[in-house]
């Protein structure tokens, strides 16, 4: 549905219009807003805007503010729910079509949503019918502990259904949306809505402008922004090609394991096959967990070879390589103290990863005032570098080791987010800097982390197809950006994750098993 603007906005401006509140958001506003997944979290950020608190006094304290703010999304959802009795809000072409499709030949169904799941289940019977959205497994916000472009609403939902995530379809609008269907291992299909159509796309299997019905103009599609064409009513037919296709970036075709029939659970790898998964190299501190291209990318054959041999291996840095993660808390937390702010440890895991753009862009909206973006990115690139040109910053365990026992062997690169400035001394803290052939830095590719270019970039500057190289990553971010590319994938996230979307998941490069099979690639 494109509910935002005829819908979700509107409710917002009743809502406070009905209860006397002198504030009222304008559609550049709420577009704005929309990069902020859940009503409950986008009204809570006015808490930080300039604007908002030039018109209205929210309480002093944040408890006191977040009671107001629930009092309002209550209301705001009852009016929600009026409009879409009213029929103010209409299902988009080709939704009812393609779900009863789905549901004729047995396909399971769901809805993962960050909205309230009043709210949620009555759009679905508005848009697909009763009898139709009874089909549906309904999972929204507040069934989980994080929202979008966190993965965890669409890995509740595989698991709701019982499906492998790697055998699911997400159909999504927003750029959290794809962000939390790639981070779960989904392919995706995108039909941007009004408000969403400028946002990146990066990562998705197909964009369309919507599903079509036959009887319809043919919808645009969009997935080659450089040659858009249109495109015949999106059927199940495709949906299933893209899973036999295999998403951007979910993983390699070579690698990837036996194709299970949409709708069925995954029969388990056999983990005997693969180093780090044995119980003699792989002790009880090191944790491992092997993902959809594991079963192939990272076994040994019987006479201690291995089965599959990237032609490059590329690292993120900053949490990956280099214990740098503290040096960018510690400038986050400065850069919110001088803006009278109070950095929140629960904030983190919305920066890391980013660049030290995104952080600023991010860091405006905290304080209420998106137009000093350029300057706060100035002054948190400063805070940064000072930190870590002052930080006795050093290699994550096992992190000098590993690269240094891989570029005998192949050929290694860094990839990182980070801004020339602080890649370099970073690497240079680290005693990587001989090491390295190539680096990539935030500036160096036409679009950083999550696009895949970063990624690309360093391949082609390898020669070697992206399907046939290794990224080492520790952020959802950096994960998102080398699947886009096509590479396989080994994670050692910085906040411990269990379901973290990396076909092979460590807690440290330390691990054992990693070491045996990487050095078991000169034979």
């Amino acid at each position: 549905m494109d509910a935002e603007q005829s819908g979700h906005l509107r409710a917002f401006n009743q809502m406070w219009a009905e209860l006397g509140v002198p504030w009222q958001w304008t559609a550049g506003q709420y577009a704005h807003k929309l990069r902020i997944s859940g009503g409950t979290e986008r009204l809570a950020s006015l808490y930080h805007d300039a604007d908002f608190r030039a018109r209205v006094s929210p309480p002093l304290s944040w408890e006191a503010w977040m009671l107001t703010v629930r009092t309002w999304h209550r209301h705001k959802t009852r009016v929600y729910l009026a409009l879409l009795d009213a029929g103010a809000v209409q299902a988009r072409p080709g939704v009812r079509r393609l779900a009863a499709e789905a549901a004729d030949a047995g396909w399971r169904l769901a809805v993962a949503s960050s909205g309230a799941k009043e709210s949620v289940s009555a759009a679905l019977r508005m848009a697909v019918g009763a009898d139709l959205a009874a089909a549906f497994t309904v999972v929204s916000g507040a069934q989980v502990s994080r929202k979008k472009p966190d993965p965890e609403v669409y890995r509740y939902a595989a698991q709701s259904v019982g499906v492998a995530a790697y055998d699911c379809v997400a159909v999504e609008g927003t750029r959290n949306g794809i962000l939390a269907a790639l981070a779960a291992r989904m392919h995706c299909l995108v039909t941007p809505t009004r408000v969403s159509a400028e946002h990146d796309f990066t990562g998705a299997s197909r964009v369309v402008t919507h599903l079509g019905d036959p009887h319809r103009e043919p919808a645009p599609d969009l997935s080659t922004p450089a040659a858009p064409h249109t495109a015949p009513p999106v059927v199940l037919a495709d949906l299933q090609q893209l899973i036999l296709d295999g998403p951007r970036g979910i993983s390699s075709p070579a690698c990837r394991p036996a194709r299970c029939r949409p709708g069925r659970p995954p029969t388990a790898p056999d983990k005997e096959a693969h180093p780090m998964t044995t119980d003699e190299t792989t002790p009880a501190r090191h944790s491992v967990a092997v993902g959809p291209a594991g079963p192939a990318a990272f076994a040994l054959l019987p006479d201690g070879s291995p089965q599959w041999t990237p032609d490059a291996v590329l690292f993120d840095c900053d949490g990956t390589l280099m214990d740098t993660e503290p040096c960018w808390s510690t400038a986050l937390a400065e850069l919110f103290a001088r803006n009278g702010v109070p950095w929140r440890p629960e904030d983190k895991p919305h920066y890391i990863g980013g660049t030290v753009r995104a952080m600023a862009d991010r860091a405006a909206d905290a304080f209420g005032d998106p137009g000093r973006a350029d300057v706060l990115e100035k002054e948190l690139l400063d805070l940064v570098v000072e930190a870590v040109d002052h930080s006795a910053a050093t290699p994550l365990p096992g992190a000098l080791e590993l690269f240094t026992a891989l570029s005998s062997l192949v050929p290694t690169a860094v990839v990182s987010n980070s801004p020339r400035r602080v890649l370099d001394i970073a690497l240079e803290r680290g005693g990587l800097s001989p090491l390295v052939r190539f680096t990539v830095a935030a500036e160096d590719p036409p679009r950083p982390k999550p696009a895949p270019d970063p990624y690309l970039m360093a391949c082609a500057h390898f020669g070697v197809n992206a399907s046939r190289c290794l990224a080492v990553e520790d952020s959802l971010t950096g994960l998102t950006s080398a699947r886009a590319a096509g590479l396989v994938t080994v994670g050692v996230p910085t906040l411990p994750d269990p379901a973290f979307p990396a076909d092979l998941l460590l807690d440290s490069l330390q691990n054992p098993g990693l070491v045996r099979w990487a050095t078991a690639w000169s034979g």
